[in-house]
């Protein structure tokens, strides 16, 4: 009992004497102790971000049966994420192996309103817009999505709706919603049919709303074989072979009557999110990212935390040489070096903890207002993680035992005489470590400014290139205008703020429909080709000031332009052949795999429909206005207010029971820039955090450094150093170490910037300068960190520094 009570008063003892050299020496200390925070705070924060990506539809029940079904095209050698309708149903019925099967189809946010509160004139300008999910009753035998009221069977009638309960207390409060009648587009007749919980936000499957899916309501896109409009997904038994199933779908969806050019393709759930990237018709993968992504973000985490263990470490064992007084008298007055070591490795988990105790509180309150930069919603409470507190713990303490054995091992092992005698030095093992970690903090930081300043470079290349068409001042019109389309066109080509107007089906974006085509009288096996299908009318190439370089453009006077013509972009007319192509006819595959042939009246200048992430694409566009359901429209300059409000006002005089929505062009490519600018701003985050607890480091030794020579310093003045040289030898040791970051950082910046643009069909070209804006950027940020303490040390009185050290 007695030894007890020593060691707690032993323990107790050492725990008073951590907290008073923390208040002795404050800045120290504060370095320390925030530049590990912040390390670990933003590396929880990586952490958290990357497991919600990992974590993607793992909820379900039976995650780890569950395939969506697509298909390679072996002419375009595509891979698509979609299906056609009747695959899903023949693999349930023909295929053993498949337990459920389920078809989807997202209608975007669609107006649903109360059928006993609408307007007379079914207005629905005061409807709740909700995200609508067409799909089968077997969507809930495939996912886990919870039912919070109803029945599942309820998607098997044509009129049952499911809502989540955020969208039914937002039409019926607090009413009890079941049964209650409701006006919804796609079904007539509506009626709540049960209650829905809402997806979580690490979902790739979103809806607000889900409807039956009837094939009867669109059977060209919902029921052939040869249409692949659908999303499909199936569950296996446990222990089928998914690679035997998918055989099986491929040869039963062959006798079906599938194109002999595309073969179903399986892809497990838990790749959904993550291993999409070259899916092509991907629009219903909510949040997709890519397992890149991760690796990068894991990374970025990884090395912030190593950097601030590391700047812990080195500034721990500068600080030892400081204590070697005190170990010194601890060892004469009868201490043992066992208990002199877990003196120091005890302060140093002390301090770990602080730190860490300190980022769980910034994490915690700091989170909310970072949502919206990292781009999800986060759930955290470190306190019911279990294994992540246990984790944090491991890596204090750990960090708390690298940092304190270099005080507790070597101070410890010295004799009180020589120590007390003034003859313990840091030697030089040390030095060089202390560089070494100096090296490498500012190797990864530099790097990481080389892969920011690569990205803005790469932004504004992409910002400034030029695409081929003109999209400044075009207002977009999105919706379906139905057959009073050629009546708004004619109203707005009317008003003087209008230079030109235009419509197409498909808006400026990668995921465009396409058809297959080859010459006429060629081979199709060996000529065929796959080119994006644009529907559009007569004032689409004009509105977009898209040249053409041979022909002529379609004509709403030539009867014959609507059923025999077809113009081409360049990069169609490469896969054509066609030397002279006007007058040759061009063979095209419908939706239902029919032949028929169009005459070549033109070809276009080629231009980018995306970002420069792919490279140019053949075209073929039609004239069908009926079909061209976006209207485009290039207003005048100093015109556009105004002119915006003439348009929603003859939008509204047409369709009185519509929304008026538009969106301006430049904007629609702007939003593909998004995740680019996204990771532009999270990698600049990262760097200056980086650079941040860096240069906490760098403080932290640059004063060390001054006080270890303070007695040199001091000498120096006396013998008539400048300022200006004192400065120079303080700052000089650590600068050259930087350079040497510069040289060690650079070819890892190239290989990581070259990976990076490797997904550009065009990118800037090669310079420079990212590496010089770099090095010098870090230069001048460690020469601000260094001035004030070797400015300080310049100026002191050397008699004062003297007289204190004898």
């Amino acid at each position: 009992a007695k030894t007890k009570f020593l060691y707690l008063t032993m323990f107790k003892n050492y725990l008073k004497i951590a907290w008073r050299n923390i208040k002795r020496q404050k800045v120290y200390s504060a370095i320390n102790i925030i530049g590990f925070a912040v390390g670990l705070s933003i590396s929880l924060i990586i952490f958290f971000y990357v497991q919600d990506d990992l974590t993607y539809d793992r909820f379900h029940e039976h995650f780890n049966s569950i395939y969506r079904v697509g298909g390679f095209n072996e002419t375009s050698a595509r891979i698509h994420a979609i299906t056609s309708g009747p695959l899903i149903p023949a693999s349930i019925e023909e295929i053993p192996e498949v337990i459920a099967g389920a078809r989807i189809f997202l209608f975007g946010r669609q107006p649903i309103q109360r059928a006993d509160q609408a307007q007379e004139d079914n207005s629905d300008q005061n409807a709740v817009r909700a995200l609508t999910l067409v799909t089968d009753p077997g969507f809930f035998d495939v996912f886990s999505f919870k039912i919070l009221k109803g029945d599942a069977s309820s998607l098997g009638t044509p009129n049952g709706v499911f809502l989540t309960p955020e969208i039914a207390s937002a039409l019926f409060g607090e009413e009890d919603p079941m049964g209650q009648a409701l006006l919804l587009r796609p079904v007539e007749n509506a009626h709540v049919a049960g209650i829905v919980e809402a997806p979580p936000s690490n979902s790739h499957i979103q809806y607000e709303i889900i409807v039956p899916l009837r094939v009867e309501q669109n059977p060209l896109w919902w029921d052939s074989w040869d249409n692949q409009t659908l999303s499909g997904y199936i569950r296996l038994h446990a222990e089928a072979d998914a690679s035997a199933v998918e055989e099986k779908i491929t040869r039963l969806a062959h006798a079906k009557g599938y194109s002999e050019t595309l073969d179903p393709k399986l892809q497990p759930l838990r790749d959904i999110h993550l291993r999409s990237k070259d899916y092509y018709y991907d629009a219903r993968n909510f949040g997709k990212s890519d397992i890149s992504v991760v690796y990068l973000m894991s990374s970025i985490g990884l090395i912030i935390l190593l950097i601030a263990s590391i700047n812990f470490i080195n500034l721990s064992s500068a600080r030892a040489a400081t204590r070697a007084r005190e170990v010194g008298i601890r060892k004469v007055v009868g201490s043992q070096r066992w208990q002199l070591i877990i003196q120091f490795l005890g302060e140093s988990i002390f301090i770990t903890l602080i730190a860490m105790v300190i980022a769980g509180v910034f994490l915690q309150l700091a989170l909310p207002q970072l949502e919206g930069f990292i781009g999800k919603t986060l759930d955290i409470n470190i306190l019911n993680n279990p294994l992540l507190l246990l984790v944090l713990l491991a890596v204090a303490v750990f960090i708390g035992i690298l940092s304190g054995l270099y005080p507790a091992l070597i101070l410890s092992a010295f004799k009180p005489t020589r120590i007390l005698r003034g003859e313990f030095q840091s030697g030089p093992s040390g030095f060089l470590m202390r560089r070494v970690f100096v090296v490498f903090q500012f190797a990864i930081t530099i790097a990481l400014f080389v892969g920011l300043s690569t990205v803005m470079v790469q932004i504004k290349y992409v910002q400034s290139f030029n695409f081929g068409y003109n999209r400044e001042n075009v207002l977009v019109i999105p919706d379906y205008l139905g057959n009073r389309d050629d009546l708004l066109k004619m109203r707005v080509l009317d008003m003087s703020g209008v230079i030109s107007a235009g419509r197409t089906n498909f808006l400026m974006r990668e995921d465009l429909r396409s058809l297959e085509a080859f010459p006429y009288g060629g081979d199709r096996v060996k000529s065929i080709f796959f080119a994006f299908d644009f529907i559009i009318d007569e004032g689409f190439f004009d509105t977009l000031d898209i040249p053409l370089v041979q022909g002529r453009n379609f004509s709403a006077e030539r009867a014959l332009d609507r059923e025999d013509a077809v113009i081409l972009n360049e990069a169609a007319l490469r896969f054509t052949g066609f030397d002279d192509p006007l007058g040759k006819r061009l063979n095209i595959v419908d939706l239902e795999g029919n032949i028929f042939t169009k005459k070549v009246i033109g070809v276009i200048r080629d231009f980018h429909f995306s970002i420069a992430r792919r490279s140019l694409y053949p075209m073929v566009f039609q004239f069908n206005p009926g079909q061209s359901f976006r209207l485009l429209i290039r207003l005048a300059p100093g015109q556009i207010a105004q002119t915006r409000t003439l348009i929603e006002s003859a939008y509204k005089e047409i369709y009185p029971d519509r929304e008026f929505q538009y969106i301006f062009l430049d904007e629609v490519f702007n939003f593909q820039l998004i995740p680019d600018r996204e990771f532009a701003s999270r990698l600049g985050a990262f760097s200056g955090v980086a650079i941040f607890i860096a240069c906490l480091g760098l403080l932290g030794l640059i004063s060390f450094s001054v006080e270890e020579r303070r007695k040199e310093i001091a000498i120096r003045k006396v013998l008539g150093s400048s300022e200006a040289r004192i400065i120079k030898l303080l700052a000089s040791d650590f600068l050259k170490w930087i350079a040497v970051a510069n040289v060690i950082a650079w070819p890892l910046g190239y290989f990581g910037i070259n990976r990076w643009l490797s997904v550009f069909a065009y990118r800037t070209p090669f310079t420079i300068w990212p590496f010089v804006i770099a090095g010098v950027c870090t230069l001048a940020i460690a020469l601000l960190t260094m001035s004030y303490q070797s400015l300080r040390a310049a100026r002191a009185n050397p008699a004062d520094v003297l007289r204190h050290d004898k």
